[in-house]
C-alpha cells in the first residue's frame, strides 16, 4: 500500500494550496481546509479548557530595534511566547 503524500493530497482535495515563494510549508487554507481547521481549533480549545487551561495572547507582530539580528530576535520572540505559556499554566 502506498502512503498518501498529504501535500499532494490537500491540493488535490482544495483543502490548501502552497505557493514557493512564500515558503512551501506555509499552506494557504482555502474554503474546505478552513472550514476543517477552525473545527480542529475549537476541539482542541474545548479540551484545553475542561483540563483547566488558561489561554493567553501575545502581539503578532512586536517592535524590533534595528541593532537587532532576525535570528536573535526571533529567538527572544520565541521565549517570551514560552514565558507566556508557562506564566498561563502556572495561573
Amino acid at each position: 500500500m502506498e502512503l498518501a503524500d498529504h501535500r499532494r493530497l490537500g491540493r488535490q482535495l482544495g483543502i490548501f494550496s502552497t505557493e514557493e515563494e512564500c515558503g512551501a510549508g506555509l499552506p494557504f487554507w482555502q474554503p474546505a481546509g478552513a472550514v476543517v481547521r477552525r473545527e480542529l481549533e475549537q476541539f482542541v480549545v474545548e479540551l484545553e479548557r475542561a483540563h483547566g487551561y488558561r489561554h493567553v495572547s501575545t502581539p503578532v507582530m512586536t517592535r524590533i530595534s534595528a541593532d537587532a539580528t532576525v535570528v536573535g530576535a526571533i529567538s527572544s520572540m520565541n521565549e517570551r511566547s514560552r514565558a507566556d505559556r508557562r506564566c498561563a499554566l502556572r495561573q
